[in-house]
């Protein structure tokens, strides 16, 4: 079976990308997978650092394009952009109040009651692959950018509006011929990621990602996955954020880019080969903790991922340096390995 590639999956959380990342495996030199990913976000409610409020809902949909290339000498590289579709109902709106309009000339109401539409933050990864054998290890950087000026006030916001750098590394192994379980796998991650400062207030986020699973037949596994993310810096919400500060207030006005947010979330999903180039991929998490956030009720995901070669010819058996494989690339574990999502 020949070596693939699912690339990255998207895990937005109103409208901010938390995109499940590029996994621990590299695909060979001159193989595309391009990815698309649906997504069914609801949020019902708001987290302060005691306690859940019920300050309205967050529905959002959203669809997430991604392309990875396998370079060579164990280099890969992927680019992703998502697109969103939010709205917000309730009776708390994120509203300028007087003396606040100079902190936000163009500001536009976004928590009206209609969807808002818009492109969100490029996302550009660079992963280079250090075992090959055993338990797998990748390094990678990551660079997200916004994709334009859009608006980040509002519980319908796209997205928080700031430049990020990441430093990660993936691990992953497939038990195999371990007899006891003979086609199980674990995979995670782990990444501290730098923000650009906002009123000159740092933040740095941790974001680690754990999956396990079992490949029920040669095309169909089945995974649990949890995601976490710890953050240093930032703002705590006592009571809420406007009441925590009273206007005007700068603060309030990028208190969502200046959150100390802090979550867990937990679900599952499974994956199923379609063909030697289709992908089929599906899951659902949900919040089960976390602090000065917003708590997902549910996250509904699913995408197809297509993967050809750059060579008009058919690919040769990737050298060694080329692909992070086991003993047998024709093992069918090793391979579907290669095709598992890992959330965020």
């Amino acid at each position: 079976m020949r070596m693939r590639h699912l690339g990255l999956t998207l895990a937005m959380l109103f409208g901010v990308a938390h995109t499940a990342l590029a996994q621990a495996f590299v695909p060979p030199k001159g193989e595309v997978s391009v990815s698309v990913i649906y997504q069914d976000v609801l949020v019902k409610k708001h987290m302060n650092l005691d306690f859940w409020a019920n300050a309205g809902t967050i529905k959002s949909r959203n669809l997430g394009f991604d392309v990875s290339v396998g370079l060579g000498h164990k280099l890969a590289v992927s680019a992703t952009l998502p697109f969103t579709a939010t709205k917000y109902t309730g009776d708390k709106p994120h509203v300028l109040a007087p003396g606040e309009e100079a902190f936000l000339p163009a500001f536009q109401p976004v928590d009206n009651g209609v969807v808002h539409t818009a492109a969100q933050d490029f996302r550009f990864d660079v992963r280079y692959n250090l075992t090959s054998r055993g338990v797998i290890l990748t390094p990678v950087f990551t660079m997200i950018l916004p994709s334009h000026d859009y608006a980040y006030f509002g519980h319908a916001a796209v997205g928080h509006g700031y430049r990020e750098a990441q430093f990660g590394v993936y691990a992953a192994r497939v038990f195999h011929p371990w007899r006891f379980l003979p086609t199980a796998f674990v995979q995670g991650r782990y990444a501290i990621g730098l923000e650009e400062k906002i009123l000159n207030i740092s933040r740095t986020r941790h974001t680690m990602g754990f999956e396990g699973g079992y490949f029920l037949t040669e095309r169909l596994r089945l995974f649990a996955m949890g995601s976490k993310q710890i953050t240093h810096g930032g703002l705590d919400f006592i009571v809420s954020p406007r009441a925590d500060n009273p206007a005007p207030s700068q603060l309030f006005v990028h208190h969502d880019q200046l959150a100390r947010e802090n979550f867990l979330n937990l679900g599952g999903g499974a994956g199923f080969t379609l063909s030697n180039r289709v992908e089929l991929f599906g899951s659902a998490v949900r919040t089960v903790s976390g602090i000065n956030g917003h708590a997902m009720s549910h996250l509904v995901t699913v995408g197809l991922t297509y993967s050809f070669s750059l060579s008009r010819r058919s690919q040769p058996k990737p050298a060694a340096d080329d692909v992070a494989c086991h003993e047998d690339p024709n093992d069918p574990a090793n391979a579907l390995a290669k095709c598992v999502c890992l959330k965020k």
